[in-house]
């Protein structure tokens, strides 16, 4: 709700990409059609955990979705992420994003692997109560 309330959805992609670190910029994929448009953008980071890799970032261009290229982008996102040495990889879905939900069960990212939801992105509770 936090940076839902701050910016279009239309906007995420180009906020997510102002928090690309250098070290971390082979693992942020840009999908193309065969005719070279952006179908697309997978962003893998480094996690808190040994061996662990984060989701950072995924999503398909509006205009492209439903030929399941967020399949192809969360392919490519996990084969980055093991040639990184990566062991495991965690995500984190809107849980009223029924789509993307499947797409991660797809993928094999499954939400009972772990008991207990990873915040990415922290307000201050103070900032965030005076919101509601």
């Amino acid at each position: 709700l936090y940076y839902r309330s701050r910016m279009d959805p239309l906007d995420w992609g180009s906020v997510y990409m102002t928090f690309l670190h250098d070290s971390e910029s082979s693992m942020w994929l840009l999908g193309l059609l065969p005719d070279g448009v952006p179908a697309g953008l997978v962003a893998v980071s480094d996690f808190s955990e040994p061996h662990t890799a984060t989701i950072a970032f995924v999503g398909v261009v509006p205009q492209h979705r439903g030929h399941g290229y967020i399949d192809d982008l969360l392919a490519a996102g996990t084969a980055v992420a093991e040639s990184h040495g990566f062991i495991s990889m965690l995500s984190d879905v809107d849980t009223e994003n029924t789509p993307m939900l499947a797409a991660m069960e797809r993928a094999g990212h499954h939400a009972a692997k772990r008991p207990w939801h990873v915040w990415h992105h922290v307000g201050s509770v103070e900032e965030i109560s005076r919101q509601h």
